[in-house]
């Protein structure tokens, strides 16, 4: 199974875990694994928005797991300790793939439920992904750190240049 295959990974300590398509209780493992040093790992799982993602299929995913219950709060406090970003890719009515979201996992809000904040989203009318003007200003000092600088505009919105 995909969940005795990401089990068996972690036993030979990997830098990254890359998993394709999570559609049962997996999702604990790599959820586990991404929050305990193995960054940089990612897998895919079928939503249609990140918001999607986090309040409705990760938590399906998370009670298929008969030997553990997990409560909504633990549930979002593992996936954002585990989630910087989500990616989302659509496909659109004429069949092309399109990258609609990039959000960032930010945390929980009042109600303890996680936090989406998107940076990047595509503008269905003019065809085109753009920035939204929000900067994640965590993550880019990590990927700074790494020595990974983002150019000086990429985070800013069309119309703020």
């Amino acid at each position: 199974t995909t969940q005795a295959l990401v089990k068996n990974a972690l036993r030979m300590r990997p830098d990254r875990l890359i998993v394709g398509e999570i559609r049962d209780k997996t999702i604990v493992d790599m959820i586990s694994a991404m929050s305990t040093g193995h960054e940089g790992s990612l897998s895919t799982v079928h939503a249609n928005n990140p918001a999607n993602l986090v309040n409705v299929r990760m938590p399906i995913l998370f009670s298929m797991h008969e030997t553990m219950a997990f409560s909504e709060e633990s549930q979002a406090m593992q996936i954002v300790q585990a989630l910087d970003l989500i990616v989302q890719i659509e496909r659109l009515p004429s069949g092309k793939r399109v990258l609609t979201h990039i959000t960032h996992v930010n945390g929980l809000d009042a109600q303890k439920r996680v936090k989406l904040v998107d940076i990047f989203q595509y503008d269905r009318k003019n065809e085109q992904f753009c920035a939204t003007g929000y900067v994640p200003i965590e993550l880019v000092q990590r990927l700074a750190m790494r020595g990974i600088p983002l150019p000086e505009n990429m985070l800013a919105k069309k119309e703020d240049l």
